[in-house]
């Protein structure tokens, strides 16, 4: 895998961790400072949902609509969690676990 996979991810969870803001911009700001970089069929099969449901929901901030996304604090959560969830899988593959 390559590292700047890992490392973009692993960026977008730590921003997502030290954003002093609610959940829904830190998740929204790591997508589109980060994980927006990622194509799908960069990461292991069994991750690509992930990041296809952060693709779904972000959509319109990759058609330069950036800021006009509005998420529920479940959707925010549910979203984070995928981010999370991510950048396990991509680390545990970049680092051979999987």
């Amino acid at each position: 895998m390559n590292p700047r996979i890992y490392q973009l991810c692993r960026e977008a969870v730590t921003f997502m961790a030290i954003e002093d803001a609610t959940i829904a911009k830190r998740v929204a700001k790591a997508y589109v400072l980060f994980l927006i970089h990622i194509g799908v069929d960069d990461i292991p099969a069994e991750h690509q949902h992930h990041l296809t449901a952060l693709n779904t929901a972000f959509e319109d901030e990759v058609t330069e609509k950036v800021g006009v996304t509005d998420l529920t604090q479940t959707e925010a959560e549910h979203l984070a969690r995928h981010t999370v969830d991510l950048f396990t899988g991509v680390a545990d593959h970049f680092h051979g676990n999987s």
